[in-house]
């Protein structure tokens, strides 16, 4: 089944966990343009915004652009964890599992106010 590219952008966005929002706040774009290009409302993103989407959601261009591969690439250099990544990840596995799963939902709670925060702010940039 074919995809579009829009779609594809959807896909790459709920797969890297990122809500609207999130994926326009690392764009520097306003949520409704993310929504447009989710739903062909407008449209396909410029050059730097498809560039920016591959390097932000970790994907492959030629998936992202033609829908063709993988949506990532094996061995891709951009999923090596950075020096902090892999700290945290240390950090986070030394923790009991009742440590870790209280850290995970506060760590979403602060994701989701932040998410709020910032769709608030971008709706009023908007007027």
């Amino acid at each position: 089944m074919e995809s579009t590219l829009s779609e594809r952008i959807r896909l790459a966005r709920e797969a890297a966990g990122l809500s609207m929002s999130e994926l326009a706040r690392r764009l520097n774009v306003s949520k409704q343009v993310v929504w447009s290009w989710e739903n062909r409302d407008i449209k396909d993103p410029r050059l730097e915004h498809i560039l920016a989407l591959r390097d932000i959601l970790n994907i492959s261009i030629d998936w992202l652009v033609t829908g063709k591969g993988e949506m990532r690439e094996k061995n891709d250099p951009a999923r090596v964890l950075s020096e902090r990544q892999k700290s945290l990840v240390n950090l986070f596995d030394a923790l009991p599992e009742s440590e870790q799963n209280e850290f995970f939902r506060r760590l979403q709670e602060k994701k989701s106010y932040f998410d709020t925060i910032m769709e608030e702010l971008l709706a009023k940039k908007k007027y």
